[in-house]
């Protein structure tokens, strides 16, 4: 991999959906479902399915995603914006987790990487969670997404970390198999206890 040399320190590499945001989008697909009569699987292609991949590397922008998404399911701009908000109220970071990664900054480069839409780094800086990380490598702003292997290497060279100094955190076991394949340590995440204490036994090593 072409980075930057390894500084030595170590760093943490960690995504936010299903991670950090712990997943809401079942129970929503669900609601939804059974308010427009669709199965929640329907729901969930309606949002995710066919040209997703192009939002999510920054070449569709979120208002025109929305547009399609209304097309597939046959709603108007009232009922599009009702359920943006829903999603929006929905998203819940993990108080933990981030509270875990301010107070790791300073041992360790952190950053955040993850497949995620154009309004993802506003939607934080509104909430107050830039300082979470070192950096953030959001798929939308650097035009491809995990499991391209130029995300972790995007990452890496900001951290100016070598893979062998560097954990990856996802939920995603195949993104996780993808960074492994580059060199770096990985940890498919089932919940915050064992994710923090891995990251804790890693920077013990």
């Amino acid at each position: 991999m072409n980075v930057l040399p390894d500084s030595g320190r170590k760093a943490i590499l960690i995504d936010i959906g299903g991670v950090l945001v712990p997943s809401f989008l079942p129970a929503a697909a669900a609601a939804w479902g059974r308010r427009l009569g669709l199965a929640p699987a329907a729901v969930l292609n309606a949002l995710f399915q066919g040209s997703d991949d192009q939002v999510l590397i920054g070449r569709v922008s979120e208002p025109a995603w929305w547009d399609i998404v209304a097309g597939r399911l046959g709603a108007g701009p009232e009922l599009i914006a009702e359920l943006r908000r829903d999603l929006a109220a929905r998203e819940r970071w993990d108080d933990s987790l981030t509270a875990f990664l301010r107070d790791l900054r300073g041992r360790a480069g952190i950053a955040l990487v993850s497949n995620a839409w154009p309004g993802t780094r506003l939607r934080m800086a509104q909430a107050g969670l830039l300082d979470i990380a070192d950096e953030i490598v959001l798929s939308s702003e650097v035009s491809y997404a995990k499991p391209d292997p130029r995300i972790y290497t995007a990452a890496l060279r900001r951290l100016a970390a070598g893979p062998a100094s560097a954990l990856f955190v996802d939920d995603t076991p195949g993104h996780v198999a993808a960074a492994e394949a580059l060199g770096l340590t990985g940890h498919v995440h089932t919940g915050a206890a064992s994710t923090i204490s891995r990251i804790e036994t890693f920077l013990g090593q």
